[in-house]
């Protein structure tokens, strides 16, 4: 799993719900899209959990080369700020899931875990 989030305290809630999910679940994380750019390069990933501004990029702004470079993978757009979103933009490059911070850790395990389970 991917996390692309440049606020440690929130990757830090990733980590510790990804490892209550599953011991096999190894996660990887970018402060920066282009840190995510550089994991995607070398790493195969089941899952991205995208946050929606990025030091480097709007997350909106890099969905379609996303998309390209990572056409299967599974893609939860993350987001404390419904305004700065451009839903229509987000839908056309196949957003899997849209959550909004602060992060609800049941209902996004439950996504996370049956996103994972359905992964090849």
């Amino acid at each position: 799993v991917l996390i692309v989030e440049d606020e440690p305290s929130i990757i830090a809630v990733y980590l510790i719900l990804l490892e209550t999910l599953d011991k096999q679940v190894i996660p990887l994380a970018a402060a920066s899209y282009m840190k995510a750019r550089e994991i995607l390069a070398q790493e195969s990933v089941d899952l991205i959990i995208l946050d929606l501004i990025l030091p480097d990029a709007m997350a909106t702004e890099v969905l379609a080369e996303l998309r390209r470079e990572c056409p299967n993978i599974p893609i939860f757009l993350v987001t404390g700020n419904l305004e700065e979103l451009d839903l229509e933009k987000a839908g056309r490059f196949g957003i899997t899931q849209l959550f909004l911070k602060p992060i609800h850790v049941e209902p996004f395990g439950r996504a996370v875990e049956d996103t994972l389970q359905r992964s090849p």
